[in-house]
């Protein structure tokens, strides 16, 4: 079994790279979960400043 995992900064992409990754080998992706993040409500308020600080505590 192959795996691939894609970690990144919020708003780099991955979520759509994830679902190309998975049309192109025709097989199901993946997700984390996102209902109990704290911080994602913060970085829709200010994403021009958020990712840095999202980072750091992620």
């Amino acid at each position: 079994m192959t795996l691939i995992v894609l970690a990144g900064t919020i708003g780099a992409g991955k979520t759509s790279l994830t679902q190309m990754i998975a049309d192109h080998f025709g097989t199901e992706a993946f997700y984390e979960s996102v209902d109990d993040n704290e911080v994602l409500p913060l970085f829709y308020q200010d994403p021009k400043n958020m990712p840095f600080y999202y980072k750091f505590i992620s």
